[in-house]
């Protein structure tokens, strides 16, 4: 008898924390503060007159991410502290607004900017991105791996 109370307990117990722990992974997708994962990036050995695309992805709970809305980049290169690049793309209007939104977000270079006080050949660099919503939210930062551009 009591072998049988003690295992309905622990399957009580076990019940809830599976419970909390699928409420609480739920809550994290979607927050009023848009949210930016690195998803993968075409290569990171480009030439300098190649394309260098990175795949985003973006969720947001209130799915305002049209208009005014901003994915900005910013590259930091390993070799010139100095020559840092800034730069921002519009949302595509493609982007339906809706609750809960997750999607997946392209952010292109057509040719990626090159650190001409290298020296050397190569320009070994990385990307951080952010986003920011309608409503002036702004994600939390992340950072692409490291790229070599030639």
């Amino acid at each position: 008898m009591k072998v049988r109370k003690m295992k309905a307990k622990v399957l009580i117990v076990g019940i809830i924390t599976v419970t909390i722990v699928a409420i609480a992974c739920k809550k994290d997708q979607f927050t009023t503060r848009p949210q930016l994962k690195f998803k993968s990036v075409n290569s990171e050995l480009v030439m300098s007159n190649q394309s260098l695309v990175f795949y985003l992805q973006v969720t947001d709970k209130e799915g305002d991410l049209r208009g005014e809305s901003r994915v900005y980049s910013e590259k930091v290169s390993r070799h010139c502290a100095d020559a840092q690049v800034i730069d921002s793309l519009r949302i595509p209007d493609n982007i339906t607004s809706r609750k809960d939104l997750d999607v997946e977000v392209e952010y292109a270079f057509q040719s990626p900017p090159k650190c001409v006080a290298n020296s050397g050949p190569d320009d070994t660099c990385y990307f951080k991105f952010w986003i920011k919503d309608e409503a002036k939210n702004v994600s939390d930062t992340i950072i692409s791996p490291t790229i070599i551009i030639r």
